[in-house]
């Protein structure tokens, strides 16, 4: 399996995975005990993650997607 990745520049506040994956819009998805978020849909799955902030230490800058 072809690993897909890539990191989405959303700031703390504006993305809720939390709200989004367990609203019934999406399914099977379950909460790691890190905090990353893991999905399946058919023969691809997912992972979820808060990324730090680069070069600072402020906080989280973005979520990062990943999939096989």
């Amino acid at each position: 399996l072809a690993l897909n990745e890539f990191t989405l520049d959303i700031s703390d506040g504006r993305l809720n995975p939390d709200l989004c994956l367990r609203s019934g819009q999406v399914f099977r998805w379950r909460k790691e005990e890190d905090g990353s978020w893991f999905g399946v849909d058919g023969s691809n799955w997912y992972r979820f993650q808060s990324l730090p902030m680069r070069g600072t230490s402020r906080g989280r800058a973005g979520w990062g997607f990943s999939g096989g």
